[in-house]
């Protein structure tokens, strides 16, 4: 099935980008055996991520996530939805603390939906009103989105997709 791109062709969509805070670098094979560490370690904590019932990462294997982020990489080319790492350095190179996901928004009244998660310990610290502001500012300024749904964060998942 065709899925359009999400954005227009002339915005420029950074593949590594530092933020007010937050720095991201887009999904690539080359690490997505530290991707699954990473969530291997924070199944608990990451249960329910995009919404209840949902299996991730409880049926998370290394295989179906290595597929997930080759999968990742091929939307974000063909700027149908975009994924990036949320890095705990300034680097490229730095250590993973979780992932953020902007695609399109089943509810017309949005033009997108975000998902992200981070690690236990960046959450205990506090960091997700943070990396939620920061991700709004940036999707609001840079990419032209006034309606940015964050679903099972600042919208309850009773509410999402069907409001």
């Amino acid at each position: 099935m065709f899925q359009p791109p999400l954005v227009p062709c002339d915005l420029e969509v950074p593949g590594f980008v530092r933020l007010a805070g937050l720095t991201l670098s887009s999904l690539v094979m080359e690490r997505a055996a530290e991707d699954f560490a990473l969530v291997d370690a924070n199944r608990d904590h990451l249960d329910g991520t995009f919404g209840p019932g949902n299996p991730w990462p409880r049926e998370t294997t290394a295989r179906s996530n290595a597929a997930d982020v080759a999968w990742h990489e091929v939307e974000f080319g063909c700027r149908t939805s975009f994924a990036w790492w949320i890095l705990a350095g300034e680097t490229a190179d730095a250590p993973l603390a979780g992932c953020v996901y902007v695609t399109p928004s089943p509810v017309p009244f949005y033009q997108c939906a975000v998902y992200f998660w981070i690690d236990r310990a960046s959450d205990r610290a506090g960091r997700a009103a943070a990396v939620q502001a920061e991700l709004t500012r940036w999707l609001q300024q840079d990419w032209g989105f006034a309606r940015v749904a964050f679903p099972g964060r600042s919208l309850a998942w009773a509410n999402w997709p069907t409001l």
